[in-house]
């Protein structure tokens, strides 16, 4: 089989997320013996990418640019290896923003991805590294789109322009950043990308994608038709959940042949279709996303690569109720021929996800609602002391925790005249959730925690505990 053929299987395999590849066994990257070589001297290939490893405060600096407002703030980023080791995932606290780098041994070259509720990648951006200025500069193809260097003046500091332009020139996004270090490559731990909810906007089209939300098991059969008939089997352990504030799914698998996969799907409101990036641990990423289109009636989805090649790839999943769904990819070779096909048949585990719906995205979403009583330790009503100072008698409150990703709530004050801006004032926000901890976003302020114990609702604000109860 050439090469062509092979990565034509491979491809497939990673978007199946089977992870059977016919180039033989997974290749793993060795951490141990790269981890400590890319801290002095020179470097090259994966050991560069170990330059990220570790925890980092990040001093981030948004400029203006149209629909993305100024700002400076400070991001808690994890760098840790994935994949078998051959991607480094950029994971923020909040979870709101996911970047994926690898090198790839053939083209000797980086590539990298970026994916938030802004962003969702065309294309992979390459990098190049050089020694001598100790600089990873990245652009995307052409060139003139994107540009994004970072620089490692010692072990414990790394600095990063970004510049990215739309076709016209036209600046889009314009951001600056200075990292510290907070703990070292073995110490860091990935930040959690789950968003139990989703933002209030959503329509049918993007919920389309929470029938693959869930807990599965996979069971895999994948053939080689030519040029010799093969035919493999393998078991998968996957779970597919929502992440990066809700606008993307996730799909982790973990194959019994000892491989595993990320893949990402996303619609994007601008062409109408759906987008499918794959990343797999012997294999490597999508330079280019796939594109998918729903069929409502037959409750199919078909995918296509817009740069087929010599051996495109199609696949398609078919959804028949909600606790199972199968999907099938075939390889053509350049005459029209079937080289490889595989048939994967999805088994649910456990119940349904709270924040799955049907396809018509027409299911309301549930509420729950805590009534405040006590802030700073002090039974409602009260007037709590804060900053040294006692703020105005509060007589009562409340919070809803909707399921959909937003909440309402306020309190109440015993002198009806006062009025406080923000969250006090009954103004809706979003939030992200990891296990029992909110992250919650106030339109026109900033972020507070939130965690849920039992029938027990705490938010600290700025010091503050705000405690309610169901």
């Amino acid at each position: 089989m050439d090469r062509k053929h092979v990565m034509g299987a491979g491809l497939a395999f990673a978007l199946s997320a089977a992870l059977l590849s016919a180039c033989g066994p997974s290749e793993k990257t060795n951490q141990a013996d790269t981890e400590n070589a890319a801290l002095s001297g020179p470097v090259s290939g994966q050991a560069v990418l170990d330059l990220f490893l570790g925890e980092w405060d990040c001093e981030a600096t948004t400029f203006e640019t149209p629909g993305i407002p100024a700002k400076k703030e400070t991001i808690r980023l994890a760098y840790t290896r994935i994949l078998g080791g051959r991607f480094v995932e950029e994971s923020g606290e909040g979870g709101h923003g996911l970047r994926l780098f690898t090198y790839d041994e053939q083209k000797q070259c980086y590539f990298t991805w970026f994916f938030s509720q802004y962003v969702q990648e065309d294309i992979a951006e390459i990098g190049h590294w050089d020694n001598g200025t100790r600089t990873l500069d990245w652009t995307r193809v052409p060139g003139k789109y994107s540009t994004m260097q970072f620089r490692f003046p010692n072990k414990d500091a790394i600095e990063c322009d970004v510049r990215l332009n739309d076709d016209a020139g036209n600046a889009v996004f314009k951001a600056d950043y200075k990292m510290s270090r907070t703990k070292e490559a073995g110490a860091a731990k990935p930040f959690d990308l789950e968003s139990r909810g989703i933002p209030p906007d959503f329509t049918g089209e993007r919920r389309v994608l929470d029938q693959l939300l869930g807990n599965w098991t996979n069971d895999v059969t994948l053939r080689t038709l030519s040029p010799a008939m093969d035919e493999k089997h393998a078991t998968e352990k996957q779970v597919i959940r929502r992440v990066i504030d809700g606008y993307f799914v996730q799909q982790n698998a973990e194959s019994s042949l000892g491989t595993s996969a990320m893949i990402l799907y996303a619609f994007n409101p601008k062409s109408g279709r759906y987008r499918l990036w794959a990343f797999l641990s012997d294999w490597g990423g999508m330079e280019v996303p796939y594109e998918g289109t729903w069929n409502a009636a037959a409750h199919t989805m078909d995918w296509a690569s817009p740069a087929p090649g010599e051996y495109p790839m199609t696949m398609r999943h078919r959804f028949s109720g909600d606790d199972a769904f199968d999907y099938t990819f075939w390889v053509k070779d350049p005459g029209g021929r079937t080289v490889n096909e595989g048939i994967f048949k999805m088994s649910r585990v456990g119940g349904k996800p709270q924040t799955s719906m049907g396809p018509d995205g027409t299911s309301p979403p549930t509420s729950t609602t805590y009534r405040l009583i006590s802030i700073g330790g002090e039974p409602v009503p009260c007037s709590p002391l804060h900053e040294g100072q006692r703020v105005p008698e509060v007589s009562g409150g409340s919070m809803t925790i909707n399921s959909d990703g937003t909440f309402s709530g306020g309190i109440q004050f015993t002198n009806p005249n006062i009025v406080v801006p923000g969250a006090a004032n009954k103004t809706p926000g979003t939030y992200t959730r990891e296990g029992d901890t909110l992250t919650m976003k106030h339109p026109g302020a900033g972020y507070t925690r939130a965690t849920i114990s039992g029938d027990t609702f705490t938010m600290d604000n700025e010091g503050l505990l705000f405690v309610y109860q169901k």
